[in-house]
């Protein structure tokens, strides 16, 4: 890299560091995914049968945590937030 790309790279990292990646808001965010990961790891370690089959063989094959942990680490945000509340959050009453 030339001094002056280098430069500039540097100056990004920086920016980058201190406005994306240490931002604090970023940090609270951080600890609500783990306890939704965590959370869906857990239930699926109870509840292995409600993964699907592909899962439940690599769970005979190489251990039930290694089966839960690909089932979850392959989920994409949306779906893992989706499949959370389904599981832990209540749904509304009907009024009557």
């Amino acid at each position: 890299m030339s001094p002056l790309v280098q430069s500039a790279m540097d100056g990004l990292r920086e920016f980058m560091f201190e406005k994306v990646y240490r931002d604090a808001w970023r940090a609270a965010e951080e600890l609500r995914c783990d306890h939704v990961v965590t959370a869906l790891f857990e239930y699926y370690m109870k509840h292995p049968g409600e993964m699907p089959e592909e899962f439940l063989l690599i769970g005979y094959q190489e251990g039930m945590e290694r089966a839960v942990c690909d089932f979850v680490s392959c989920m994409t945000d949306r779906y893992a937030i989706r499949t959370y509340q389904k599981l832990f959050v209540p749904a509304g009453f009907a009024l009557f």
